[in-house]
C-alpha cells in the first residue's frame, strides 16, 4: 500500500506530463485557429482547423481543470463531423471521432469514449493501417491513464501489444510492454521483476528502455538502494537522449534530479530539476507540477547558501507564469516561505506559511499537505515553537515510508521530543532516523554511487570529446568548403561575365533583327489593310453593278407589254437584288466572308414584301437563328429563298386577300443547316405529280442546293413545303 502510494504521488508530480502532448503548448493558439477558420474556404481544411482547436481546449483541460474548456472540444469536434457529412470523407470522421474519445474520458463518460475509440480503430484495421491502430490505442490508453482509470488504461497498451506483435513491430513492442508495467506499477502490483526481466531481454538490442530505467529507478529510491536507484535513473536519461524521445524528457530528468537531491549534490541536483522546468514548459500540464518542481530548486539553493538568488528566481518565473489555480498558488506561498524563512525574515515566512495552510488544498490529506505540514514543522523547530511544530509533525504522519521520508521526519520528532522532555520517545525516534540514515549513507553505497558518478562523468567527456572533434572536423571541412566555394564563386564570375557578353551580343543582333521583323510586319499591316480596303471596294462596286443592271431591268418593264416577258424581267430583278443584298452586307460589316443570316433573312423579306405584297396581305412568320455563312454558301441560299417567297407570294394566296408564309432556319443537333420555307395556300393540283414539275424556279433551287452540297425536298399538304438542308463546316452557330 506504501509503495504505490509512492509511485502515485511520484508519477503526479514528475511522470504526469509523458502522457500529454509533447509539443510545445501554445496559449494564443485559439486565437489564431478562430482566425484562420473565419478565413478558410475549404471544407477539408476547415475539419483540420476544428480537429485542432478541439485538441487544444482538451489539453487545456489539464491545465486549468475546467469543464467548459472540454465542453467547446466537443463542440468543435461536433461541428467536424458535420461539415465532414458535405466532404465524404472517411479519414478526417474517424479522425475526429477518436479525438472525441479522449475528450469524453475527461467528462468521466467511459461509455461513449469506448465507443469512439472502438469505432475509430475498428476503421483503421479494416484499412490495414496497424501503426495508427497502435498509436491510437496509446494516446487513448495515456489518457485514460490521466483520468485514473487504470483498467482502461492497460487494456489499450495490451491491446497495442498484441497487434505490434502481430506485425513484429519491435519498437512498439518494447513501448506497449513498458507502459503495461507502468501502470501495472501505479495500480500497486509488484512489477519489479519483470522489470529487470524486461531489461535482461532487450540489453544490447538498441531498443528504448527509459521509462523501464526511470520505474526501477523509482522503486529503488523508495526502499533505499540509492546506488541502483542512481544506475538506472541515469540510464533512462542515456536512453531518453540517445532515442530523442521527447515525450519522457521530464520524467527522465525529475527522476535523476530526485536521487541527486536525495544524494546531497543539490547543484547537480539543480542542473537537472531546471532541465524538468524548461521541459514541462512544452507540455500540456497543471501548474501546479511546474511550481514544485521550482520549489525544488529553490529548496537546493538554500541548502547552497543562495536564498537571495532562490527568492529572485521565484518572483521572476511567478511575472512569468501567474498562478491562477488554488493548488499553483499554495506552491507559490511555499517557495517563498521557503526564501523567506532561510533570509531570516522569521514573520514574513510565517505570513506566507499561514496562507499556504489556508489553500483549499491542504484539507486533502495527500502526500503535498503531508510534506507541506513537514516543511512548516521545521520552520516552527527554527523559531523554537516546539509546540506548533510538535503538531503539525503529528499531521504529516501521511508521507510516504521511503527511506529519505522516514529519516528526514524521524529526526523533526526526535528533535521536538528532545526539546518537550519526551526523552524516552526522543530516543526512539533517534534510533529510527540513525537506522535509516546509514541505511542510505553506508560507506560500501557512497564508494560506488561515487564510482558510477565517476563512470558517467568520464563517458560524458569522452562523449564530449568526441563531439568536439567531430566539430574540429566539421570547421576544417567548412573550411575546405568555403576555399571550394570562394574557387568555384570566382569560377562562375568568369563563365557569368563571359554568358553575360554572348547575351549582349546575341541582344544587338536580335534587335537590329527585331527592327526588321518589325518593319516587315508594319508593310504586312499597310498590305493587309488595303487587301481589306480592295475587297470591300468590290463589294461595294458589285453592288452598284448589280442597282444599275436592277434598274436596266426596272426600265425595260416600262416598254414591255407582254405580261410573261414582263414577270421574267421582274424575276430578273428579285434574283439581282437578292444577290446585291448580299455584297451590300458584306460591305457594311467588319468581316469580309461571313454573312449574319438572321439580319438577311429580315432584309429580303422587306424587300420582296414592298415589292409584291401590293394587293394580298401576307404574313411572314420568322423562326430565324443567328446562323454565319460563308459567301460561298451564302449567295446560292439567297437565290433560292428569293425563289421559294417569290413563289409562295405569288401563286398561294391568288383570290385570297390574307395568307401567311413561314420561314424556318436553324441548326440541327447532327450539325446540318435546315433552310424551310412554306404556306397554308392552295397548294399544287392533287392530279400533279410534284416530281415531274419542271420549271425554271424550282429547277433553280435544285441545282442551287447540289452546289451547297445539301438536299432539296417539294411537297404540298394543305399548301407548298420547300425544305432543304446542308452540312458545312464554315457554318457557326453564334450567340448574341
Amino acid at each position: 500500500m506504501f509503495k504505490r502510494r509512492l509511485i502515485i504521488c511520484t508519477i503526479v508530480i514528475l511522470i504526469r506530463g509523458t502522457a500529454s502532448n509533447a509539443q510545445q503548448f501554445d496559449p494564443y493558439a485559439a486565437v489564431k485557429l478562430e482566425q484562420l477558420l473565419k478565413r478558410e474556404k475549404s471544407v477539408y481544411k476547415t475539419i483540420d482547423i476544428l480537429q485542432k482547436l478541439g485538441s487544444y481546449h482538451t489539453d487545456r483541460y489539464q491545465i486549468t481543470l475546467n469543464v467548459r474548456e472540454l465542453n467547446i472540444a466537443l463542440s468543435n469536434y461536433q461541428r467536424a463531423i458535420n461539415i465532414n457529412r458535405i466532404a465524404k470523407d472517411d479519414k478526417r470522421r474517424f479522425e475526429t471521432i477518436r479525438l472525441m474519445a479522449n475528450t469524453y474520458l475527461f467528462l468521466k463518460d467511459t461509455s461513449r469514449a469506448l465507443r469512439c475509440i472502438n469505432a475509430a480503430v475498428n476503421n483503421l484495421q479494416n484499412k490495414g493501417e496497424f501503426l495508427r491502430v497502435i498509436k491510437a490505442y496509446a494516446v487513448f490508453g495515456k489518457y485514460a491513464y490521466i483520468s485514473n482509470y487504470l483498467n482502461i488504461s492497460k487494456d489499450c497498451f495490451v491491446k497495442a501489444l498484441n497487434i505490434a506483435e502481430s506485425n513484429h513491430m519491435q519498437d512498439q513492442i518494447v513501448f506497449s510492454r513498458s507502459w503495461i508495467l507502468f501502470v501495472d506499477g501505479v495500480a500497486g502490483r509488484e512489477v519489479l521483476p519483470d522489470l529487470l526481466k524486461m531489461v535482461a531481454e532487450y540489453k544490447g538490442l538498441n531498443q528504448n528502455l527509459d521509462r523501464v530505467y526511470v520505474e526501477l529507478a523509482q522503486t529503488y529510491r523508495y526502499h533505499g538502494d540509492l546506488r541502483k536507484a542512481l544506475n538506472y535513473a541515469l540510464l533512462g536519461v542515456r536512453d531518453m537522449e540517445h532515442f530523442r524521445d521527447s515525450g519522457y524528457v521530464a520524467a527522465c530528468y525529475a527522476e535523476l534530479a530526485l536521487n541527486y537531491d536525495v544524494l546531497g549534490q543539490y547543484q547537480n541536483s539543480i542542473n537537472y530539476y531546471r532541465k524538468t522546468l524548461k521541459a514541462r514548459a512544452k507540455l500540456a500540464q497543471r501548474e501546479e507540477y511546474k511550481y514544485r518542481t521550482l520549489g525544488f530548486i529553490v529548496k537546493n539553493l538554500i541548502k547552497l547558501g543562495r536564498p537571495r538568488e532562490a527568492l529572485s528566481e521565484v518572483k521572476e518565473y511567478e511575472k512569468m507564469i501567474p498562478p491562477q489555480s488554488n493548488a499553483g498558488k499554495a506552491f507559490c506561498d511555499q517557495n517563498k516561505a521557503y526564501c523567506y524563512e532561510a533570509l531570516k525574515d522569521y514573520l514574513t515566512a510565517e505570513r506566507y506559511y499561514l496562507r499556504l495552510l489556508r489553500s483549499p488544498v491542504m484539507a486533502d490529506m495527500t502526500e503535498i499537505s503531508c510534506i507541506a505540514f513537514y516543511d512548516i514543522s521545521k520552520f516552527y523547530i527554527l523559531k523554537r515553537e516546539f509546540k506548533k511544530a510538535q503538531y503539525y509533525i503529528t499531521k504529516s504522519n501521511c508521507m510516504t515510508s521511503a527511506f529519505d521520508n522516514v529519516k528526514n521526519r524521524e529526526q523533526i520528532l526526535y528533535r521536538v521530543d528532545s526539546a518537550l522532555g519526551n526523552y524516552r520517545s526522543a530516543m526512539e525516534h533517534f534510533v529510527l532516523y540513525q537506522r535509516a540514515k546509514d541505511s542510505i549513507f553506508n560507506r560500501s553505497t557512497l564508494k560506488e554511487i561515487s564510482a558510477m558518478q565517476l563512470n558517467y562523468a568520464t563517458s560524458q567527456k569522452e562523449k564530449d570529446i568526441a563531439l568536439l572533434k567531430k566539430d574540429g572536423q566539421i570547421q576544417r571541412y567548412r573550411l575546405r568548403q568555403a576555399d571550394r566555394v570562394r574557387d568555384l564563386t570566382f569560377i562562375g564570375l568568369g563563365l557569368l561575365t563571359i554568358a553575360l557578353i554572348i547575351l549582349f551580343g546575341v541582344f544587338v543582333n536580335n534587335r537590329k533583327k527585331s527592327k526588321v521583323i518589325d518593319h516587315k510586319n508594319l508593310t504586312l499591316n499597310y498590305l493587309l489593310e488595303e487587301k481589306e480596303w480592295l475587297i470591300k471596294e468590290i463589294h461595294h462596286r458589285v453592288k452598284n453593278n448589280l442597282q444599275i443592271v436592277i434598274g436596266l431591268l426596272q426600265r425595260q418593264s416600262a416598254f414591255v407589254d407582254n405580261d410573261i416577258a414582263l414577270q421574267a424581267l421582274q424575276n430578273s430583278e428579285n434574283r439581282m437584288h437578292a444577290i446585291a443584298l448580299i455584297h451590300q452586307k458584306l460591305h457594311q460589316v467588319d468581316t469580309l466572308d461571313k454573312i449574319n443570316m438572321q439580319e438577311y433573312i429580315n432584309d429580303l423579306i422587306l424587300h420582296l414584301k414592298e415589292t409584291m405584297d401590293s394587293d394580298a396581305n401576307i404574313d411572314f412568320v420568322k423562326e430565324v437563328e443567328l446562323i454565319f455563312l460563308d459567301v460561298t454558301q451564302a449567295v446560292p441560299l439567297a437565290l433560292i429563298m428569293n425563289e421559294a417567297i417569290t413563289n409562295a407570294i405569288k401563286y398561294a394566296y391568288t383570290g385570297v386577300n390574307n395568307g401567311k408564309i413561314y420561314i424556318q432556319f436553324m441548326q440541327l443537333a447532327n450539325g446540318c443547316n435546315l433552310l424551310k420555307i412554306w404556306d397554308n395556300g392552295k397548294g399544287f393540283d392533287d392530279n400533279l405529280d410534284i416530281k415531274t414539275i419542271n420549271s425554271m424556279g424550282i429547277t433553280l433551287m435544285k441545282g442551287l442546293s447540289k452546289q451547297i452540297g445539301g438536299s432539296f425536298d417539294l411537297y404540298s399538304n394543305n399548301g407548298v413545303t420547300i425544305e432543304i438542308k446542308f452540312k458545312t463546316d464554315r457554318s457557326a452557330k453564334q450567340s448574341q
